[in-house]
């Protein structure tokens, strides 16, 4: 149980009427007596109280559920061309606005709707990227035959459900990982992508998109079949206990959560998908700590190369998050932190460095918007999203029982 489990039953609780809050409550204001209600509670009044309530004149009628932003473009029809890129976005957190919003708008998309389930941020992001309009629900920006391409940045709890809504309306989707957090979901997606082919389906793995990943990716071009060894060392840092991604039921944890991105790249460098796994956590006695925050992660690839991931949260952020060394063909490729890059051939190192962290967020969505236009193939092929999916779930398969799981 968490603060946001507590009050999500208690919320259950009071709507299915087992639990009546009516007789807590003693005073009701309207909003603009709201001062009154304020000098109340600060004792100013002396007056006895126990439940004071805030009332709207609103209340008993139905609130607009869609705001039109630009009502000239309404007016003027839905597309301004068939290989256009009409967005309709589900979901506008944190990471939507610092780094898909901007790189969508570089690619020169047209902001067509949204949906968040705040309708304040809805109106505030809208307004700002000059979206058509703004609604409460995902379901209008789902039904829009406007819409092209829906990017769902939601909570992963809902990414999945939202995923395959999408496909089955025939619109292209870009979902930020993880795709899904079971495997009934990972089916159902799975399932709704095939039977809707000219719908395609990508996820935010961006590391494969990094320049730096692409160079690894040549570095080794011509290798003959020559298996690789690839090892990952993550300085993941703390999440507290009671962060919502460490929910298992709305975010997953955090390997399902962020693991997946490093399993994504390991399946890119080796062309082979992941087919066993092997796990094993840190365990002691710090409360606020999650055990599955720090793991050791051992993975087989179908070529016979082997993975590695040290995902760590014990550490210091003043060292660098992430680095991976790859080695293979009597060669080797080390990463890091996508700032810096050093290849090591015939006893020579050789070292590039970008003027600035680069993670692959612009050259992925730059990838999609050219899969709507163009029509060409979904960036990531679907069986590896769902290979990258799977072996998350058998990654927590592998902690619990403590063997090595087939993918």
């Amino acid at each position: 149980w968490t603060e946001g489990r507590n009050i999500e039953a208690f919320l259950d609780l009071v709507a299915s009427n087992s639990i009546g809050v009516e007789r807590l409550v003693t005073h009701r204001f309207p909003i603009e007596e709201g001062e009154q209600a304020y000098r109340l509670i600060s004792g100013e009044t002396n007056e006895p109280y126990l439940g004071v309530l805030l009332t709207y004149l609103h209340e008993g009628r139905e609130l607009e559920r869609r705001i039109v932003l630009r009502p000239e473009a309404e007016k003027s029809g839905a597309a301004s061309g068939t290989h256009s890129v009409r967005l309709g976005l589900i979901g506008a957190g944190g990471y939507a606005r610092k780094m898909l919003l901007p790189h969508l708008q570089e690619a020169g998309v047209e902001f067509q709707a949204i949906a968040t389930a705040s309708g304040v941020s809805a109106l505030e992001i809208g307004e700002k990227y000059k979206f058509k309009y703004c609604v409460s629900g995902a379901e209008e920006v789902l039904n829009d035959p406007a819409v092209n391409l829906v990017v769902i940045a939601t909570r992963h709890d809902s990414h999945a459900h939202l995923a395959q809504a999408a496909l089955e309306a025939r619109r292209h989707v870009f979902v930020e990982k993880p795709l899904a957090l079971s495997e009934e979901e990972l089916e159902g997606v799975i399932a709704a992508a095939c039977a809707n082919p000219d719908a395609r389906l990508m996820v935010g793995f961006n590391r494969r998109f990094a320049p730096l990943a692409r160079a690894a990716k040549d570095f080794f071009e011509g290798r003959t079949g020559a298996p690789l060894s690839i090892l990952y060392r993550v300085n993941a840092g703390r999440v507290p206990h009671g962060h919502w991604t460490q929910d298992a039921r709305t975010g997953g944890g955090r390997i399902v959560g962020e693991v997946c991105h490093f399993i994504d790249l390991m399946q890119y460098l080796t062309d082979a998908p992941p087919t066993r796994v092997h796990a094993e956590a840190v365990a002691g006695r710090d409360e606020q700590g999650v055990e599955e925050d720090s793991v050791l992660i051992t993975l087989r690839f179908a070529d016979g190369s082997n993975g590695a991931i040290a995902y760590l949260a014990e550490g210091d952020n003043s060292l660098p998050k992430e680095r991976v060394e790859i080695f293979g063909a009597g060669r080797v490729f080390v990463i890091d932190d996508f700032r810096s890059a050093t290849s090591h051939r015939n006893q020579r190192a050789e070292t590039s460095k970008l003027r600035r962290q680069d993670k692959g967020q612009a050259a992925q969505m730059s990838a999609v918007c050219r899969m709507v236009k163009e029509g060409t193939p979904a960036p990531i092929p679907l069986a590896e999203l769902a290979a990258t999916t799977r072996a998350t779930f058998r990654i927590l398969a592998s902690l619990r029982t403590g063997q090595a799981v087939n993918v």
